[in-house]
């Protein structure tokens, strides 16, 4: 009966700990060509983004990892802007953004260049 029990207790909070985490709701990403300037727009709504928030993304490039960094925080409440330029694409290509929760889970976008 006591082993039940703690099953049923750990099998409780297990779900009460992932409810509070989720990945980002959503990536868009945009690409000026001429510029090379790519802005990724990370939705991650939280209520407390100093303790829950992007921790990490990744950029790659038809496959290749170009990017990797980790972040300290999001903008705000609602998510966070990723700005960066990548230079020498070509129509075609494939840019690849993925945005990770520090509670767990991840989002990615692909975006063709045209």
């Amino acid at each position: 009966m006591f082993r039940i029990l703690v099953i049923a207790v750990f099998a409780i909070l297990a779900m009460t700990a992932s409810s509070f985490a989720h990945p980002p709701q959503a990536v868009e990403i945009e690409f000026d060509k001429e510029a090379g300037a790519l802005t990724a727009t990370v939705s991650h709504t939280v209520s407390d983004p100093a303790n829950h928030y992007i921790f990490k993304i990744v950029m790659k490039v038809n496959g290749e990892t170009i990017e990797e960094q980790e972040l300290e925080g999001q903008d705000d409440e609602a998510g966070l802007i990723y700005e960066t330029i990548i230079e020498g694409l070509n129509a075609g290509d494939t840019v690849e953004f993925i945005a990770f929760c520090n509670k767990g889970g991840e989002l990615g976008a692909s975006y063709i260049v045209p």
